[in-house]
């Protein structure tokens, strides 16, 4: 009766738990910008992307996301000036219904270069956002000077979805 019970716990346990799946995303370009006038110190650039977790993986919903972190960020300069006009940025993630959350820094930049990869948090898990419509990126990136005119990057994204049955 003892050995029979413990089977029956055991089968209720396995059947119980959920399968879950690791899906990775990659997102389209994304533009980071901040119109100038900018100032030296800590100035902030903006960006968005729409969230459509269909398109990511077929038949997935808000409610079978069971977290969402940042495998890699890389942000590739628009202009001749590369990166050499900040000394570090650090990339947030928010919507319209959620809260900031801290997602990858890169601190110090190197000079001289037209690319570069932020470092991802492991700890923040973005699965809030991906239950809404719109993520949008707050790059928060320290100037070295004044500058008058505006600043731009492009980022690509690359996330990892784990999705439950």
């Amino acid at each position: 009766m003892k050995y029979l019970s413990i089977l029956s716990i055991c089968a209720i346990l396995l059947t119980s738990c959920g399968h879950e799946e690791k899906v990775v995303f990659t997102s389209d370009e994304i533009t980071l910008s901040a119109e100038g006038p900018l100032f030296e110190g800590s100035n902030t650039l903006q960006g968005s992307m729409l969230i459509d977790l269909n398109k990511i993986k077929a038949g997935a919903t808000a409610e079978n996301v069971e977290s969402v972190k940042i495998k890699s960020v890389k942000l590739t300069s628009t202009d001749s000036l590369l990166f050499n006009e900040i000394s570090n940025i650090t990339l947030q993630c928010t919507s319209n219904d959620a809260s900031m959350i801290q997602s990858a820094v890169l601190n110090p930049i190197p000079e001289g270069v037209s690319n570069i990869s932020l470092v991802p948090s492991a700890e923040a898990d973005l699965v809030e956002l991906f239950k809404q419509k719109e993520i949008l990126f707050v790059a928060d990136a320290d100037l070295r000077a004044d500058k008058d005119g505006n600043i731009s990057y492009k980022a690509i994204i690359e996330f990892e979805l784990t999705l439950k049955d």
